[in-house]
This record gives structure tokens, C-alpha cells and sequence, in this order.
């Protein structure tokens, strides 16, 4: 009987030839998606001995028109394997790859757990806040104000004292005013 991972990979999403990249840590075909109707073509990625569910995961939920929507996202036996829609050849790392070259770099602030007494390492599990929090933006200002305004949630951190911010702005590296940018705010 195939395990749970062969089945993923060989009953819903059959490669189609050698791999698009392989090294010691991704392996990334272009496949055959059987399981979903109407998207014929898809690329599956397999990070190994990385977690990344959760982030792929927070991924999908965003679904930005200019990133390729993901299917699915599954973790076998310490390799994550994200399937997502395949675009004239483009992976989402390729996407981001050609943002970069065109000086448009997203910044990812990780709030999934915010540690609020104690840090950097804490004494004690009531140290920390569970927050499921992610903020990604191509401003790096405006999402480590969002993390602030976020972060201020848990413990007071008024955004005058977090000095970088204002800095930054009048620098014109981004903005403070998250009210000018077309901000999404998704409930997992």
C-alpha cells in the first residue's frame, strides 16, 4: 500500500519529466494536476527537512493576483510539498526573484508568537503570546508598522519610540500611514 506522500505526489500530481530545479534542500517539478479540474498544470515543490506548512498555508490565504495561486499544501516525514499554479514557467520563488531585479523586495514580519516579558529568551511559557500573526509588504516601513501596531496589542510600544520607523519615512524608504495602502487582513 503507497504511503500518504506517495499517493500525493503520484495520484493527484504526476511529474511531468525531469525536475525544474533539484538540490540538497528543494526539488520543484512541473505536473500533472488529476485532482483539480480545470487546473491542468501546476508545480510542486518539496523543501526537505524543512517545515514550511505554515507559511505556505498563510500563503494561499492571501491569493495577490500577481503572486501563482496555491493549491495545496501538505508535510510528510519532515518535507513540505506545496503545489501551486504553474505560470509560463514562473515558480513563486522566480516571481519574487524578478521583483528583487526590479527593486521590489517584499519584507515578511513573523508575529506567530510574541514574547512579551523576559526576552529575548524568556523564563517561562507565560512569556509568550500565542498571536498568529504575518505581515508581508513590498514597504518595509509600513509592515514593521503594522508588527508595532500589532505588537502594541500585547504590550505597550507606542510607534514614537520605535525610532527606525519615522527615520525610514523621512528617508522616503516607506510609509507610516497604513491607511494610503491597500492593506488585506485575513482571518485564518
Amino acid at each position: 500500500m503507497p504511503s500518504e506522500k506517495e499517493e500525493f505526489v503520484t495520484k493527484q500530481y504526476i511529474p511531468m519529466g525531469e525536475p525544474i530545479v533539484q538540490n540538497d534542500h528543494t526539488i520543484i517539478y512541473h505536473v500533472k494536476c488529476l485532482c483539480e479540474p480545470g487546473k491542468p498544470d501546476g508545480i510542486l515543490k518539496m523543501y526537505r527537512q524543512q517545515n514550511r506548512e505554515a507559511l505556505y498555508k498563510r500563503l494561499y490565504q492571501l491569493d495577490y493576483s500577481e503572486w501563482p495561486h496555491i493549491y495545496n499544501v501538505k508535510y510528510f516525514d519532515g518535507n513540505t510539498l506545496v503545489v501551486e499554479k504553474y505560470l509560463e514557467g514562473n515558480t513563486l520563488e522566480e516571481l519574487l526573484k524578478q521583483n528583487k531585479e526590479n527593486n521590489t523586495v517584499f519584507s515578511e514580519e513573523d508575529a506567530y508568537r510574541i514574547m512579551k516579558t523576559n526576552g529575548p529568551r524568556g523564563r517561562s511559557a507565560s512569556d509568550v503570546v500565542l498571536a498568529k500573526g504575518l505581515f508581508i509588504s513590498p514597504d518595509i516601513v509600513a509592515v514593521d508598522t503594522a508588527a508595532a501596531k500589532f505588537f502594541n496589542q500585547v504590550r505597550e510600544m507606542p510607534l514614537d519610540t520605535v525610532g527606525h520607523l519615522a527615520k525610514g519615512e523621512a528617508l522616503k524608504v516607506g510609509t507610516m500611514n497604513l491607511d494610503k495602502l491597500n492593506v488585506k487582513r485575513i482571518k485564518m
